[in-house]
Order: structure tokens, then C-alpha cells, then sequence
């Protein structure tokens, strides 16, 4: 908590200093937005990445939009553009999409002043991410997180629309009444910017980045985290707002509109105190993180007389199996579990977010999924002994062979010619057909 407050604080210092210029009350108008919005506060402190992906974007729209002018630009200044990107990226890959169309931009602006420049300014910004997808190619066998696997049914997301998107943002709606419209205020704000105020475009940028991400959100059908897919394109509407606005008058009157609107929430953050109930659970089954967590782990809890371990430890069923530990066990939402077990239980992760295999096994019901992004699996049979006892004991055979060749790449000898084969074999999609079969036959069994 203190690290994501510190975060946050730092974003606040970068935007001041990039709004050095602008009325002295720019600051002030952007803190007023960002906290009434229910999105951008809880996930400022709830241990999540927003709050570095936050700092991170600010800091490369300050230096884009409220920098030397880009016809200026110098190779340095993109190769900083781009390694701000690349950091974006290796904070959260799927938050590149909120700086991608501005860095796009920047290059084509740029190109013909530069010229082969440009390649050289690229390659030393994305330096880092290149360093790192390298690395994770050869270490873990994958150049993304074994959690986009999971949360993205392996690949396999069918519709480029998802219906529980629709949902998702709807809910965003009854329990965040600030952040969605002030989105599609601002979004409305750079049209009329495009059409008309040719000094404002730059705001198009940022705006850009926004739109881009809510497409995302919906493509993927949202999270089942209330809000939290919805903060990173706010926060771009404020920075698109405070670069635009210069009337202190305008300013107060969308200040005062964010309040009431804030006010409307169930729960107003900006009045927010020591309790937090939960919102009753949404039908699409999205969740209220703030009043599930609060009530047991929300720092004023935490420090009152007599209160025992946070989390579902005080249940004491971790600290049971921590005591007397089973070789394997299956269970879903590993956080506090995983933790309170120990290193002495392994534990199968049924969503898929800890284990390699059953994120790349087709999930149930992804369509229409409760979790939208935590999609339960069916553990195979023979997986569990496979597990406890180190050896490959899966029952279907098309299973068996993926996972001899998933075994390799996950946990064989780093250096052998035949691992990285499979590295390639399965990321190339040459195993695809094993996990077909294996689909298929789950299929005619359950006729």
C-alpha cells in the first residue's frame, strides 16, 4: 500500500511539472477528477499494477503533449518516448494498447526528419522489453504471462465481441458514476477538437490510447474486478481534459459535475471512511474488490486491538493444511490459500493463473463464464498423480503426449536442443491438434 501511494504521488509530481505553463489550477482539476472516480481510486492502493502503469502513461503523455514541441524531437527524445512505452509494456502488456497509437504517431511525425535514426531510437527504447521477451522465451518457454493463457481461454475467445462486455461496462455504470461518462465526455470533447480546434489535437493522442483499450475491455468481456479495466482510459480523458481546458470557469463547472456525479455512487469514494460494506453481487458477476477485501484486510481493520492474521487465513483451514500437508491439492483463487499453505503443498490451480497445462485447456463455459477472466477447468484425469508424484500419469493419451512436450518446456534442462523444439512446437501452435483431440474426446465422452 505504501509503494502504490507512493506511485501515486509520483504521478501527481510528473503532472505538475509537465503543466508547468498551464493555469496553476490544471493540477488541481486533474486530482478532483481522478478522485471521484471509484475505478481510479481503489485500484490505486489494492496491490495491483495500475498504479505503476498510471505513473508510467502520465509520464509519457507529459513528456509527449507538454514538452518541446515534436517537430523538435530529437533521437533521444524518441528513443525516451519508446522506452516509456516499452516499460508500459513490461508493466502490464495489454496497457501498451493506451500509448501505441501516440507512439505510432510520433514515429511517422518523425521519420522523414530522422530518417535511419529512427530505426536506431526504436531499438535502444525497446530495449527492454526485447531484453526481457528474450529472456522469458528461453527461461519459462513463453513470451507473455502464463495468466494471459488462462484468462483468455488459451487463445480461444471466439466473437470479436463478447457478450459479458456489455455487462461489464453496464456495471461500471450503476456503481461508478463518474468514470464511463467522463470517458465518453471527453471522447465527445475530441471530436469536436478534431473537426474544429486544430491548436488542440495533440489531445487526440491520449484519447486515442483511451478508445483503444475500452475496445480491448470489450473485446475480452471485461474483468470481474468492478472498474479496474476502466481506470487506465480515465485517467487519459483527465490528461486529455486538463491539456484542453484553460478557462477557470469551464474547469469548475466540470470539477462540480464530476462531484455530483461522484455523489450519485453507491459508495462515493471521496466519502469514504473506515466502513465498507459490499455492494450486493452483481447478476453478471463482476464483484465489488473493495467491499470483498475491506472488511477483513483494509488497513484500518488491520490495525485495530486484537485482530489476527488478514485474509481468509483466520479461517484456519491453510494453516490445517500447512500443518499436515497433502502432496497436491486442487483449488481456485489460490492468493490467499497458495500463501497461508506454505511451500509444502503444491497446489493446482483449477483456473489456470498458476499451472501451464490447464490454461491451455478449453475452460467451461468461457462465453458466459462468472469470473470474466478467472475460467474454471476441469482437471484431467491422471493429473492430480502426475502432479504428486513428478511423473506423467494423464489418462487421455493426445493430453499425455502435450504435456510430456509442455513438461519439457516448463521444466526441463534449460539448454537442450529438444526443449527449445518444443518451445517452438507449442508457440508456433504444431501441438494445437493434440489439445483438439483431447477436446474432442471430452466431448464425445459427454454425450
Amino acid at each position: 500500500m505504501v509503494t502504490s501511494l507512493a506511485l501515486v504521488a509520483c504521478l501527481l509530481v510528473v503532472l505538475h511539472r509537465a503543466l508547468r505553463g498551464r493555469p496553476e489550477w490544471s493540477v488541481a482539476l486533474a486530482a478532483v477528477l481522478l478522485v471521484g472516480s471509484k475505478a481510479f481510486v481503489e485500484y490505486s492502493t489494492s496491490g495491483l499494477e495500475n498504479p505503476l502503469t498510471h505513473l508510467l502513461v502520465v509520464w509519457f503523455f507529459g513528456s509527449l503533449l507538454f514538452g518541446r514541441p515534436l517537430r523538435e524531437a530529437s533521437e533521444s527524445r524518441v528513443a525516451g518516448l519508446t522506452a516509456l512505452a516499452s516499460l508500459v509494456y513490461l508493466d502490464r502488456p495489454d496497457a501498451v494498447l493506451a500509448v501505441a497509437p501516440a507512439l505510432a504517431w510520433v514515429l511517422v511525425r518523425v521519420a522523414r526528419r530522422l530518417r535511419w535514426r529512427v530505426v536506431r531510437a526504436v531499438a535502444v527504447g525497446t530495449a527492454p522489453a526485447t531484453l526481457w521477451t528474450a529472456f522469458s522465451v528461453v527461461y519459462y518457454g513463453f513470451a507473455f504471462p502464463n495468466t494471459a493463457a488462462a484468462k483468455l481461454n488459451g487463445g480461444r475467445m471466439g466473437a470479436w465481441v463478447h457478450p459479458n462486455g456489455v455487462g461489464y461496462f453496464a456495471n461500471s455504470m450503476r456503481w461508478d458514476r463518474e468514470t464511463l461518462p467522463l470517458i465518453a465526455a471527453a471522447l465527445a470533447l475530441g471530436a469536436v477538437v478534431a473537426v474544429r480546434a486544430r491548436g488542440d489535437r495533440p489531445i487526440l493522442l491520449p484519447l486515442a490510447g483511451a478508445a483503444a483499450y475500452l475496445a480491448y475491455t470489450m473485446r475480452i468481456g471485461g474483468d470481474y474486478m468492478s472498474g479496474r479495466l476502466f481506470a487506465l482510459p480515465l485517467l487519459l480523458s483527465v490528461v486529455a481534459i486538463v491539456y484542453v481546458v484553460r478557462d477557470a470557469r469551464v474547469a469548475v463547472a466540470i470539477g462540480v459535475a464530476a462531484a455530483v456525479a461522484c455523489a450519485l455512487d453507491p459508495h462515493p469514494p471521496l466519502v469514504s471512511g473506515g466502513g465498507y460494506p459490499a455492494l450486493p453481487p452483481d447478476p453478471t458477476g463482476v464483484r465489488d474488490e473493495r467491499g470483498e477485501y475491506y472488511p477483513t484486510n483494509g488497513l484500518l481493520r488491520l490495525i485495530e486491538p486484537g485482530r489476527g492474521d488478514p485474509g481468509y487465513a483466520s479461517a484456519g483451514v491453510g494453516h490445517r493444511l500447512r500443518d499436515d500437508p497433502p502432496q497436491a491439492v486442487v483449488w481456485g483463487a489460490i492468493g490467499y490459500h497458495g500463501f497461508v499453505y506454505g511451500p509444502a503443498v503444491y497446489t493446482i490451480d483449477n483456473l489456470g493463473l498458476s499451472d501451464a497445462l490447464l490454461a491451455r485447456l478449453p475452460a467451461r463455459d468461457a462465453e458466459q463464464a462468472w469470473g470474466r477472466g478467472h475460467l474454471f477447468r476441469d482437471v484431467p484425469p491422471g493429473y492430480i498423480d502426475s502432479v504428486a508424484m513428478g511423473e506423467n500419469r494423464i489418462v487421455d493419451p493426445a493430453l499425455r503426449e502435450y504435456y510430456d512436450r509442455l513438461r519439457l518446456v516448463t521444466t526441463g534442462p534449460i539448454w537442450r536442443w529438444e526443449r527449445f523444439r518444443a518451445i517452438w512446437a507449442i508457440n508456433t501452435g504444431d501441438s494445437r491438434e493434440l489439445l483438439d483431440a483431447y477436446a474432442a474426446n471430452l466431448a464425445q465422452q459427454s454425450r
